[in-house]
């Protein structure tokens, strides 16, 4: 591995490009895969285009990781049971067949005698 070591003087003024993480950086850093980082972007993972290359600022990648976190571990609702301990409730699927489809009977699936 192949390793860069740069020396910063005090007097450095920033990159412009400082703070901002490449795909495979960030896919290091968190990782993902490359799937996974393209997914998180269609649910709200922040990045800048820079002509065909996608920067992600890392401060705002930060935050907002973070608060995906705080929303999963935020309490969730539900009713108590008896014991204390909270009881999920999940909204009714209905089935895949409908209600308007017609339901098997027996003689509809035995065999007729002949």
């Amino acid at each position: 591995m192949l390793t860069v070591i740069e020396t910063t003087s005090p007097s450095r003024a920033p990159a412009l490009l400082d703070g901002l993480m490449t795909g495979p950086q960030l896919e290091a850093e968190t990782g993902w895969k490359e799937r996974t980082r393209l997914r998180r972007e269609e649910e709200g993972l922040p990045y800048i285009l820079l002509g065909r290359t996608k920067l992600y600022p890392t401060v705002l990648v930060r935050k907002w990781i973070l608060a995906r976190l705080e929303r999963r571990t935020a309490p969730r609702h539900g009713r108590p049971s008896e014991d204390g301990v909270t009881m999920l409730t999940f909204p009714k699927v209905s089935h895949p067949r409908g209600r308007n489809m017609p339901r098997r009977t027996e003689s509809s699936t035995s065999p007729t005698a002949a």
